[in-house]
């Protein structure tokens, strides 16, 4: 049952009519735009897919497209996450069903202060592992959960249960992930939650990076990647700097997200740039911003609107 987590695994957003629901199409184009690209699996149902502001329905038939678009050319690793564990184990058996490689969850992201305890988090881990048939991820994300799981609890989760196949951190904290590696011993992948971890936790001995900014510019963390493997570090470190620089992106508008879609609009994908509630939409200001990083960085090459 052990599936690979490595390498490049872009979170694709999801996509909105006018009327704001499902753009199955445009979900389906992006998916074949990334495996062009050369991606190593696709992460679905993630933070960027904005899964707290879709129905338990929506986030199902979201994982249905996915995984029917991307139809086994690369693993299909589908986001769980929910505050209750209940949930949990039913998005989870629902993804096993219609055929996904793993599923991923956070820690409850509510009562805070009492699910952060190490033996509420080790509960609510060791009911869903026991519970369902497929593998599954922990997904340390402290900023959007306010929850960090301690190293010594991921060790001690994967140790027990064989169907703990790995940890996406989205953490500011290399040490975090690399003394997962030192605890684990090996029996886990470890993968960055975001691209610019991508290329030191390589380094470090973790397994890849789940990104955000990859479902907009997949080729960049791929060529790290492929680079890393082939031993051409400078190269490898070059693009890492291209990397960094064109994460400023992130940080155009009040609300995350938006710049995903825009930058993809940029790049001459049909796609819509909505964004639900409380999420906002990028300003006139904040578009021609995103604009002009991509070209910067990147060159004219990569505007195609």
């Amino acid at each position: 049952m052990k599936v690979r987590i490595e390498g490049v695994i872009p979170v694709p957003p999801t996509f909105y009519k006018h009327d704001m629901s499902l753009d199955e199409e445009s979900i389906r184009s992006h998916i074949d735009f990334l495996l062009e690209k050369g991606v190593h699996g696709i992460w679905a149902v993630g933070s960027v897919s904005e899964f707290p502001l879709l129905s338990i329905s929506e986030r199902k038939k979201v994982a249905e497209i996915i995984i029917d678009q991307t139809n086994n050319r690369v693993p299909v690793y589908v986001c769980v996450s929910h505050v209750s564990t209940d949930k949990v184990i039913e998005l989870a058996k629902h993804a096993k069903d219609i055929g996904a490689d793993a599923v991923s969850a956070t820690p409850p992201y509510y009562y805070v202060k009492s699910v952060g305890k190490p033996e509420v988090l080790y509960e609510h881990f060791k009911v869903i592992a026991s519970t369902i048939d497929i593998p599954l991820v922990i997904y340390n994300f402290p900023a959007g959960t306010g929850v960090d799981i301690p190293p010594n609890l991921i060790a001690k989760l994967s140790e027990e249960f064989s169907n703990i196949i790995g940890l996406k951190d989205t953490t500011d904290s290399l040490t975090h992930m690399v003394e997962v590696l030192r605890l684990t011993k090996g029996r886990i992948y470890v993968v960055a939650g975001t691209e610019d971890f991508l290329l030191p936790l390589i380094l470090a001995g973790g397994h890849g990076a789940v990104s955000g900014l990859a479902s907009a510019f997949p080729e960049l963390p791929v060529e790290i990647y492929k680079k890393l493997k082939e031993g051409d570090y400078r190269r490898a470190e070059e693009l890492h700097r291209k990397i960094i620089a064109l994460r400023a992106i992130t940080k155009v508008g009040l609300t995350p997200i938006t710049f995903i879609k825009e930058a993809l609009r940029i790049r001459g994908l049909p796609v819509n740039t909505y964004v639900r509630k409380p999420l906002l939409s990028l300003t006139d200001e904040e578009r021609n911003r995103i604009r002009k990083i991509i070209s910067e960085v990147l060159g004219e090459e990569y505007l195609s609107s």
